[in-house]
């Protein structure tokens, strides 16, 4: 028994790394990418809107992972993944100027930033659990060409548009 442990768990070894390595790309895009939109803003942002901008986007990322829980549980109806996404976009055109004062009365004028943010958890409800499917798939490879592309608009467009728009701007090419 522990041959056949032993040869099964060091004969796919190098199909693992191979998989993981792939991997890595996406998995630092999902993990990196709010820290590297606020380094990349502060580049053309002040401070008080980099804070902003900071506040939204951690906001966005609970929403993110709410919606992403709940759309689990769904997973037996496709067409109800898209609701929780919807609802909660509803709820903060209402009461997002009372979340954002959480922190702040300063903090209250700008919905905008956080509306727009909160557009890509209805995509990614739409689009559906793409980063799984390519790794069941094996497209790992295709997918990081993906990954890479997105890093590369997101180092471009990032501070393109915070320059030209402020914490909107930022919004608009993270949402792109």
């Amino acid at each position: 028994v522990w041959a056949l442990w032993h040869f099964l768990l060091y004969s796919q070894r190098r199909q693992w790394i191979r998989v993981g390595i792939h991997l890595l790309i996406p998995t630092l895009f999902l993990d990196l990418s709010v820290d590297t939109i606020i380094i990349v803003s502060s580049l053309v942002l002040d401070s008080k809107q980099t804070a902003t901008l900071a506040i939204v986007l951690r906001i966005q990322a609970v929403i993110l992972f709410g919606v992403t829980s709940v759309n689990q549980l769904l997973q037996i109806a496709g067409h109800l993944k898209l609701w929780p996404s919807i609802t909660i976009f509803g709820l903060l055109t209402f009461s997002g100027e009372s979340v954002l004062g959480m922190f702040g009365s300063e903090y209250q004028s700008n919905l905008l930033p956080l509306l727009v943010l909160s557009v890509n958890p209805i995509i990614m409800s739409i689009a559906g659990p793409v980063v799984l499917l390519t790794t069941i798939l094996g497209l790992q490879r295709e997918a990081n060409r993906v990954f890479q592309l997105a890093i590369l608009l997101l180092v471009l467009l990032v501070p393109l548009l915070g320059h030209l728009y402020g914490v909107a701007g930022v919004a608009v090419a993270v949402v792109v």
